[in-house]
């Protein structure tokens, strides 16, 4: 059985950003927001290489819906 699909939100998009800035990699963030690792490897993807922006991100989700 799936557990229920939850959306990045806003506030988990900057959570992401501070812990990408203070050197965590992607599976401790994940683990630490409850995402699936590839969750956090999509989200990374909204933004250029290795420039994660929150807000930059914010902007391509809500264009892509």
């Amino acid at each position: 059985m799936q557990g229920k699909r939850r959306l990045i939100t806003h506030e988990n998009r900057k959570e992401i950003e501070k812990l990408l800035a203070k050197g965590f990699e992607v599976p401790a963030i994940a683990g630490f927001l409850g995402f699936a690792r590839q969750s956090i490897h999509r989200e990374l993807q909204r933004c250029a290489p290795g420039r994660y922006s929150a807000d930059e991100a914010q902007i391509s989700c809500k264009l892509t819906k």
